[in-house]
């Protein structure tokens, strides 16, 4: 059904809000001042412009007085629906004018308003007003703070799940097709080129200075954006900026001396030596107060150590794996590395104290986390430039039933994100327990990283392999808990 669109106020507003929607409606831009066309095109009568405006889209410009409730009366019809825009620059003229247009029968009925107070007074009479400064604003913010992406405001569910880039030339996914880029949690939805949209499908490729439309899970959108813009590696920032040591046995120094390489190859801001002795210190502790209490946090299970550890905005936890004894394992479900995990809201690396990585070791098997771990390895890979080994323990074939060909379907994946970052990747393959054949892999100077689940048990009968190797590895090992949703 063809819509009529009033727009009161010939501004800059007024006019570019009529031009972009003048091909889907019957548009109408009124102002009252005949100076207010001068740069806009050339005017016509008011006459003229209502005879051409019935069953015809296009844009009409008409020097007429929009708070005249006679104007706007014959600019009403119950023949197609109507709505009234104020556009003028002039608070008491909107306000009237949208007074008159709801009494008519327009709807919607919108306004611009100035500020916050002038918004108030459009809600007290049911006008909709959009408080221009304040979106502008939140744009900008929106931008600088995902490196210049654009961000819709008002769209979906407004938590930042659209994302528009810009491609720039040293984006690792140009000249690709789509349908390798392996997209796990998002989508490239559409792409605006040379002022043309294409509506991508697998065979679809990218080129430099392509605007790129990404929908997906507004927590890995950012970090998925700066992988498609700039190609740079952003962990641990996707978590937070600092790297955070919990020493809790008093100063340790060989793993605060790891925590500070990953600080040096990484994107991290700054390493954080303990946790503070109040929720909003966020300063690591000073050379004469480098005591053993100094390091030592508060216990995992107060109330204190969440929001002491979150002052601290980490990016990744270091600390030692505990260990746990054969009764600890039998009676209790939940360890202390379990509740770490659990409790901070970015990995933790169970630390070796090792001067350097060779390579990273990345088990997979058929569960849906293995994408999560994968993403983050190849994150790290570029970062201190490591080769990435990928190990898969099965059953053996005479309990799995497995052919040969299906043994090794869940690398492929993996496989595929590497190539798309030029990122060297390796396979071994495995039958038996998976616990011993990841250990049995681990050397001194590997990372070994593995993701978990969120609140998973961790005992005798039905182990958490991923805290289960990183108690008893050679190597520092790097967790993913990976929440619900």
């Amino acid at each position: 059904m063809t819509h009529r669109l009033v727009i009161i106020g010939a501004g800059s507003i007024g006019f570019q809000v009529a031009t972009r929607l003048k091909s889907s409606h019957q548009t109408l831009l009124l102002d009252v001042d005949e100076n207010a066309f001068a740069n806009l095109a050339d005017p016509v009568s008011a006459s003229k412009a209502l005879d051409e405006l019935a069953g015809r889209a296009g844009l009409k410009l008409v020097r007429a007085d929009g708070t005249s409730r006679l104007v706007l009366d014959s600019l009403f019809t119950d023949q197609t629906p109507c709505s009234l825009m104020a556009t003028t620059g002039a608070f008491e003229a909107n306000l009237e004018i949208c007074r008159l247009g709801k009494e008519i029968g327009f709807d919607p009925v919108l306004a611009v308003a100035k500020n916050t107070k002038d918004q108030e007074e459009f809600r007290n009479i049911g006008i909709t007003s959009i408080h221009v400064s304040a979106l502008v604003a939140e744009q900008l913010d929106r931008s600088l703070k995902f490196s210049g992406a654009v961000l819709p405001v008002g769209v979906g569910l407004g938590k930042g799940e659209l994302m528009e880039i810009r491609l720039v030339r040293t984006s690792p996914v140009l000249h690709r097709p789509l349908k390798d880029l392996a997209p796990h949690r998002w989508r490239v939805a559409a792409v605006f080129r040379d002022e043309q949209l294409i509506v991508p499908t697998g065979t679809t490729t990218l080129e430099q200075d392509d605007r790129v439309l990404l929908v997906g899970d507004p927590n890995l959108l950012p970090t998925v954006s700066e992988y498609i813009r700039l190609g740079t590696p952003q962990f641990p920032r996707q978590f937070g900026p600092n790297v955070v040591t919990l020493e809790w046995q008093g100063a340790d120094e060989a793993m605060a001396k790891e925590a500070q390489n990953l600080v040096k190859f990484s994107k991290a801001a700054k390493l954080i030596r303990g946790i503070g002795k109040t929720a909003t210190s966020r300063q690591a502790p000073s050379e004469e107060d480098a005591s053993r209490e100094s390091f030592v946090p508060p216990s995992l299970y107060s109330d204190s150590f969440g929001s002491r550890l979150k002052a601290q905005l980490p990016g990744i936890v270091v600390s030692r794996a505990p260990r746990r004894t054969f009764l600890q394992r039998i009676v209790q479900r939940r360890g202390q590395d379990t509740e770490l995990c659990d409790r901070c809201a970015c990995p933790v690396l169970f630390a070796r104290g090792q001067d350097s990585y060779n390579r990273i070791l990345l088990p997979v098997s058929e569960s849906d986390l293995n994408i999560h771990a994968a993403e983050t390895a190849i994150d790290i890979s570029r970062q201190f430039k490591l080769p990435i080994l990928s190990v898969n323990v099965d059953p053996p074939a005479h309990i799995s039933g497995l052919a040969q060909e299906d043994l090794h379907h869940e690398v492929e994946p993996i496989r595929r994100l590497c190539q798309l970052y030029d990122v060297a990747l390796d396979y071994h393959h495995h039958e038996g327990n998976p616990i011993a054949k990841i250990l049995l892999e681990a050397t001194e100077n590997d990372l070994l990283l593995m993701a978990r689940r969120f609140g998973r048990a961790d005992t005798y009968f039905s182990p958490d392999v991923a805290l289960r190797v990183a108690r008893q590895a050679p190597c520092s090992v790097l967790v993913l808990t990976i929440a619900p949703d």
